[in-house]
């Protein structure tokens, strides 16, 4: 209860010009509606002890849905880990066949790189060929030329 002076409030009254009697009444009938509406000591404890069964209340709420999303998290888990191991079968998957797919290119390119190779060397040896003629057609045109020069030579100086 807040502390309330009757006996100074009764003395400020009739000070103010109220008789005894009517002081009197104007702080009795203060105090007892201000004592209506003050918490009492027990009112306080009655308060605290409904506040506590409420706070166990919502704890006994909060671990029920602790739990709950911790169950639920588990199931999330082992969905993802499902969902990996389907994916890693997947690209184990999709990485052989890629692999396979190399292996087959490359012993397609490797075999017609042999291919060029093959008419490259076919295309040099025919050049070679060529050359060698067209340069024993010159030396043989050279040597004729040389022979002609030469008797002509001989035929004007004897």
């Amino acid at each position: 209860m807040i502390g309330f002076d009757t006996l100074r409030a009764m003395e400020s009254l009739r000070d103010s010009g109220f008789e005894e009697s009517q002081a009197r009444a104007v702080v009795d009938t203060f105090k007892d509606a201000v004592a209506g509406s003050v918490a009492t000591k027990a009112d306080l404890q009655e308060v605290k002890a409904e506040l506590q069964a409420e706070i166990q209340e919502v704890r006994a709420e909060i671990q029920e849905v602790r739990t709950g999303l911790q169950a639920e998290i588990q199931e999330v888990r082992a969905e993802i880990q499902e969902v990996r191991t389907g994916l890693e079968a997947s690209i184990a998957g999709l990485r052989s066949e890629v692999e396979a797919s190399i292996a087959g290119l490359r012993s397609e390119v490797e075999a017609s790189i042999a291919g060029l190779r093959g008419e490259v060397e076919t295309s040099i040896a025919r050049l070679e060929a060529r050359t060698q003629r067209f340069m024993f057609g010159m030396a043989l045109g050279i040597v004729g030329l040389n022979v002609t020069l030469t008797f002509g030579l001989l035929k004007f100086f004897f």
